[in-house]
């Protein structure tokens, strides 16, 4: 169990943290678009490598005790729900299915116009909605800073009121899943940060679990480069060939103690993204399991106000 003030349940070598207390993170504004933010749902426990995420209530219309850093609860998973047997699975060659999430959260400089956007994912099993608070925490790295959080493309295996960026059901072959995953949030954001004129050239992206998985892909596959990526508790599946080297700034953080994505894959993680040329610093947490703590949340805000200024 992480030692830290906030440990978030999302229902999600040494480096230096930001010190600014979490209160000051929270002040944005937030606009949520579509239908309205609802509970969030039961993890998924059923794939051990796919990562489950930790569960936070959804953010309710904001009020002073909101603001407060007060953690919410952290919630053990649940058994996993049923998996359905699906047909052959979709390869990045075939015709991408569209993206259409329930709702896209907003929250955006209030000052000035934005000079860059993050995107933040979620995890498998949770909405857009659960990932606010980091959001917010994130936003403080620059106050010229927009960010657009999704809901997953799908609704998840076995927990429809949640959602997936894509089924372990469809395909066995990890990287092409990913790959195609990545295709069609790509084409989302890219329409998204068009329709709402936020920038499309300055983007960075940051997620958890599932999430962060799509992060590391960003990293590599993103286009124009992202400025930088953000992963708690992900992994990296690519088997695509090695192209020239992309030098996205990339933070990993993973709990010694998360026995959903296992810790080792933080490594191979930085060897693949390495090889790939991003420049990859990582924050191995050596009390917390699969979550993010206090210190996750710092020397994420810190690792991106560096990247966010770097010419």
């Amino acid at each position: 169990m992480a030692t830290g003030g906030i440990l978030l349940s999302l229902r999600p070598s040494t480096h230096p943290f930001a010190s600014r207390p979490l209160a000051l993170l929270l002040a944005a504004t937030v606009t949520v678009l579509g239908c309205r933010a609802r509970e969030a749902p039961s993890p998924d426990a059923s794939a051990p490598t796919n990562g489950a995420p930790p569960a936070a209530s959804s953010a309710p219309a904001e009020t002073a005790e909101a603001r407060q850093p007060a953690p919410p609860t952290p919630r053990r998973e649940p058994p996993p729900g049923p998996v359905a047997t699906v047909a052959a699975p979709a390869t990045p060659a075939a015709p991408l299915a569209p993206c259409t999430p329930p709702e896209v959260l907003q929250l955006g400089p209030t000052t000035a116009p934005a000079e860059a956007t993050i995107v933040v994912l979620h995890g498998f099993g949770t909405t857009a909605a659960d990932m606010e608070r980091v959001a917010r925490a994130l936003m403080s790295a620059s106050s010229r800073l927009a960010v657009l959080i999704p809901d997953g493309c799908d609704a998840a295996d076995g927990h429809p009121r949640g959602r997936q960026w894509w089924s372990r059901a469809r395909s066995a072959d990890r990287s092409a899943a990913m790959s195609y995953a990545g295709a069609r949030v790509s084409r989302l954001v890219t329409a998204e940060l068009e329709r709402r004129r936020l920038p499309r050239d300055r983007v960075a992206w940051a997620g958890f679990s599932q999430g962060a998985m799509l992060a590391q892909w960003m990293a590599v596959h993103g286009s124009p480069t992202p400025v930088a990526a953000i992963s708690f508790s992900g992994r990296l599946d690519d088997d695509s060939p090695v192209g020239p080297p992309v030098g996205t700034p990339v933070l990993l953080v993973h709990g010694a103690r998360d026995t959903m994505v296992p810790f080792a894959e933080a490594a191979r993680s930085e060897a693949t993204l390495t090889l790939r040329g991003a420049k990859v610093e990582r924050l191995d947490r050596p009390t917390m399991g699969h979550a993010i703590d206090d210190d996750s949340l710092r020397a994420a805000i810190a690792f991106l106000t560096r990247t966010l200024r770097a010419p």
